[in-house]
C-alpha cells in the first residue's frame, strides 16, 4: 500500500523533472523542440533520477527544485520585479529543507541581491529586503530540520553548519580545491 504509493509519486517525479527539463531547455536557452525532447528523454534515463526515484523522493525533488531554481533566476534576471525578487529569495532560502547543499546557493543568491541594490536593477531596499526574506526562509527550513532530525535521526551529522563553515574558515579552503 504506502510502499506503492511512495513510488507512483516517486516516478511522478521524476517524469515532471524530466518534463521540466525539457521545457526550459526549449524555453529558457532557446533549444528546438527534438533537442528539448532528447534532454528529457536524458534526464529521465540518466542514472540518478529515475534510479533514486525508486529509492527516495528528496534526490528527484531537489533535482527538479534546481530545475525550477534555474527557471525562476532566468525569470527574475530579465524582469526584475519587487515580487520576483522576493519569491527568489525566499525560494532560495527554503530550498535547504530538501538538501542541505543548496545552502551554498545562499550566499551566492545574497551576493546577486547586493549586486543589484548596488547597480540599482532593483532598489536597494528590495535587494536589502530579499536578503532579508532568503535569511527568514533558510531559517525556517533549517528549524524544520532539526525538528524532523530530532524526531527521527537522533545521531544525524550536521550537514549545513558543515557546508558553511568551509564557506568562511580559511583553513579548509585547501580542501575545496
Amino acid at each position: 500500500g504506502s510502499y506503492r504509493f511512495a513510488l507512483l509519486a516517486n516516478v511522478v517525479l521524476a517524469v515532471l523533472t524530466a518534463w521540466f527539463a525539457g521545457r526550459l531547455a526549449v524555453r529558457g536557452f532557446g533549444a528546438s523542440k527534438l533537442m528539448g525532447r532528447l534532454v528529457a528523454a536524458l534526464v529521465f534515463v540518466l542514472p540518478g533520477t529515475i534510479v533514486t526515484a525508486m529509492f527516495a523522493w528528496p534526490e528527484t525533488a531537489s533535482r527538479l527544485a534546481f530545475l525550477l531554481f534555474i527557471s525562476l533566476v532566468m525569470t527574475v534576471a530579465k524582469n526584475r520585479t519587487a515580487i520576483q525578487v522576493l519569491g527568489l529569495g525566499l525560494f532560495t532560502g527554503l530550498m535547504p529543507a530538501l538538501h542541505g547543499r543548496f545552502t551554498l546557493l545562499i550566499p551566492v543568491v545574497g551576493a546577486v541581491f547586493l549586486w543589484w541594490g548596488i547597480q540599482r536593477l532593483v532598489t536597494r531596499r528590495t535587494a536589502l529586503l530579499a536578503i532579508f526574506v532568503t535569511a527568514v526562509g533558510y531559517e525556517g527550513s533549517r528549524l524544520l530540520n532539526q525538528f524532523v532530525k530530532r524526531s527521527l535521526y537522533e545521531e544525524s551529522y550536521d550537514q549545513e553548519t558543515r557546508l558553511l563553515s568551509r564557506l568562511v574558515d580559511p583553513n579548509l579552503w585547501p580542501a575545496l580545491l
